[in-house]
């Protein structure tokens, strides 16, 4: 047993086309939003407001929006919102606008933990990694934070970049039938 490389690839233009920032600046600020209405719920284990904040999940599709809360499984709805709340870091003061610059900025990522060659197949693209080895935790480095932050806030698809999805997914848990019952019942 040893530490895993744990990061995420993106792929997208060498410069960022700057007539998306704005819609990239909207759906940044509709994010964050959710998520600040999510934290709240969840320290306060609120179950009913945070089953209820999924009618406008941002990172569901509109069919899985409105499942019966019976069906739920909780404890792993909750570690999902905890995930992407990690993932999203530190939105105190953060604004879709300052999101926005910071990526446009950093594209693409230039810290200890980022590397990025020209893609051999489209030379106006990059291919981009950031990440590092670790025993669990998500790693500490800047890039892998940049890419992490603007995939949850969907600024990077705006912008043209392709960051490997597997960390936003999000669906419903639904309760296997016992632990469905004991929903139910409370």
């Amino acid at each position: 047993m040893g530490a895993d490389l744990i990061g995420y690839f993106a792929k997208g233009p060498r410069k960022l086309p700057k007539r998306a920032m704005p819609a990239a600046e909207a759906e940044a600020d509709r994010r964050l939003d959710w998520l600040r209405r999510v934290r709240p719920a969840l320290e306060g284990r609120d179950d009913q407001a945070l089953i209820g904040l999924l009618a406008d999940c941002p990172w569901l599709d509109p069919a899985e929006r409105s499942p019966r809360p019976a069906n739920i499984d909780l404890e792993e709805l909750h570690g999902q919102f905890r995930h992407l709340l990690n993932l999203a870091g530190d939105i105190r003061e953060l604004t879709g606008q300052k999101a926005v610059r910071e990526f446009v900025r950093s594209w693409p990522p230039r810290t200890r933990d980022a590397a990025h060659i020209v893609d051999p197949d489209i030379p106006g693209n990059l291919i981009v990694f950031a990440g590092e080895r670790t025993w669990g935790d998500p790693p500490e480095g800047e890039g892998f934070r940049l890419l992490a932050q603007a995939g949850i806030l969907g600024v990077a698809a705006i912008l043209g970049v392709w960051v490997e999805a597997a960390f936003f997914s999000l669906h419903i848990p639904l309760a296997r039938k016992g632990k469905a019952d004991a929903v139910a019942q409370s």
